[in-house]
């Protein structure tokens, strides 16, 4: 925050006024960013646990099964 503050105060000593207006805005994206990141982590890994959890326990039935057997007399 002290850093914005710092920066409007140079762009506005420096004859940048409007461009000093943004700081404030830009600093609030900024912040809305960096805390909306880590839940969001957090989401996704509880979301790929809870999936994981959820296929180990279904119970797995072969609904079609296939048997191979060669004839030896077959290709001769």
């Amino acid at each position: 925050m002290l850093l914005a503050f710092v920066v409007a105060g140079v762009l506005t000593r420096a004859g940048f006024t409007a461009a000093a207006a943004y700081i404030d805005p830009a600093l609030v994206l900024v912040a809305a960013v960096v805390f909306t990141l880590p839940p969001l982590r957090m989401l996704r890994t509880m979301a790929r646990e809870l999936l994981e959890a959820v296929l180990r326990d279904l119970p797995f039935e072969p609904w079609l099964t296939v048997e191979f057997t060669a004839d030896p007399s077959w290709g001769e």
